[in-house]
């Protein structure tokens, strides 16, 4: 990846590419997944990486906030209620996947503790 990531505001640049709110139905996974494969193939296009891989750590994030409604015999998700530690949480989980993203893995950290000073 070329271009250095802030991670503070990469959270808020795709926090900012999500609805409001999302109603799910019986499969989550249904409603979120026409939401963010049009913005996977938007982003795509782009040849920030940092912004794809953002929106996927942001997709699993919500996944996993409709889950937690769900659990609660709710339905709608406000994806601008997702923490900045459940996103960065997905982040790490998917740059740990292999040693192919060892660098980015350590940019991510070193520069995650120095936005958090902030």
């Amino acid at each position: 990846m070329a271009e250095s990531v802030d991670p503070r505001e990469l959270f808020q640049r795709v926090k900012g590419l999500w609805p409001q709110s999302m109603v799910f139905g019986d499969d989550p996974l249904v409603v979120l997944n026409a939401i963010y494969w049009p913005l996977e193939e938007r982003l795509g296009n782009d040849d920030d990486e940092w912004l794809s891989l953002g929106a996927w750590a942001f997709h699993q994030g919500i996944h996993e906030m409709a889950e937690v409604v769900a659990a609660n015999s709710e339905s709608t998700v406000f994806p601008r209620e997702m923490r900045f530690s459940t996103f960065d949480r997905w982040i790490r989980f998917n740059l740990e996947g292999d040693n192919s993203w060892a660098e980015e893995l350590a940019e991510w950290l070193s520069k995650r503790e120095r936005s958090a000073v902030r």
